[in-house]
């Protein structure tokens, strides 16, 4: 339900098998982009975790990871990660870096205030 909270990542369709496409929309630097990445693992409710690849493995392969950690005092942390690897990636980083921290950042602010807002 990523369209209902999230300014960064409004729409991702999948089936959630692993192999299977994820059709991702993300804002970068306010313009819509769709791209398409590879289900990896899907653990309901805890992780879920998609790759992709640019040019090939070896220049670029990226994978996110979302999870779900219980905390001692009855509360849930979420981790995400967007890790990637191979000789693309300063280029990523030159073209992409800010609006990626921007985006995360927004996408990290509306949960928090969707968390808090939720009742209980």
């Amino acid at each position: 339900r990523y369209e209902a909270w999230n300014p960064f990542t409004p729409k991702v369709v999948t089936d959630l098998a692993p192999g299977s496409p994820v059709e991702i929309t993300v804002i970068l630097g306010g313009k819509q982009v769709v791209q398409v990445e590879e289900m990896v693992e899907a653990t309901a409710p805890k992780r879920l975790v998609w790759r992709t690849t640019w040019g090939g493995p070896l220049l670029l392969r990226a994978q996110r990871t979302q999870t779900l950690e219980p905390l001692d005092d009855g509360g849930t942390r979420y981790v995400s990660e967007d890790v990637m690897h191979g000789p693309l990636v300063p280029l990523v980083h030159w073209i992409h870096g800010r609006s990626l921290t921007v985006g995360f950042q927004a996408m990290a602010d509306a949960l928090a205030s969707r968390c808090e807002d939720l009742p209980g």
